[in-house]
């Protein structure tokens, strides 16, 4: 099947008397099947994006909700009573559930950024409680490579707003980063 397109036009005298008509014909199936190719592409990335969505609310909610179950678990355990070493351990599986839960929050957040449906939270940002969520949860990792964690946090006078789930994501990297590319001594946050 050719694809054709086809352009006419009149020319009138200066009474407005048709004199004569032209006009052109031109073989466009080649751009024809490219726009088809462009349409079904986009329309199979719109799908894949559909599916990867989906995926990810349900990865989302088959990882959340065992994840949940063992913190919760972990909780009642330590409610029951428990000894210092007992409470230490649930304290590293407590954390440990959050910064998962958190990484999980991280994986959905790219999906929104990309969808163009990420929205930034703005609150009050308590800046010592977000270094210090950070520090205690990379302390074990930087102590068990022999470096010592450094927080130089000082209090502002003006209150900030800001996301602190994003500013704490952001610092968890960074840090991460540091531990791992940081042979001996300190690192500073």
């Amino acid at each position: 099947v050719k694809a054709v397109a086809v352009n006419s036009n009149v020319k009138y005298d200066e009474n407005g008397r048709q004199l004569y008509r032209y006009g052109t014909c031109q073989d466009i199936t080649e751009t024809q099947r490219i726009m088809d190719d462009l349409i079904m592409a986009r329309r199979q990335a719109e799908e894949s994006d559909r599916l990867k969505t989906t995926f990810l609310a349900n990865f989302s909610h088959e990882i959340r909700t065992p994840l949940n179950a063992m913190m919760g678990m972990a909780y009642l355990i330590r409610g029951a009573g428990v000894t210092p070493e007992q409470a230490a351990r649930l304290d590293k599986i407590d954390l440990s559930g959050r910064h998962l839960l958190e990484i999980l929050n991280a994986i959905l957040d790219l999906s929104k950024i990309e969808a163009d449906k990420l929205v930034l939270d703005e609150t009050t940002l308590h800046i010592e409680a977000v270094f210090a969520n950070v520090v205690s949860m990379m302390q074990e990792r930087a102590h068990a490579k022999g470096l010592w964690l450094e927080v130089d946090c000082q209090s502002v006078a003006t209150p900030l707003l800001g996301d602190p789930t994003r500013l704490q994501q952001g610092l968890l990297n960074y840090l991460g980063n540091a531990i791992k590319f940081t042979e001996r001594g300190h690192i500073v946050l």
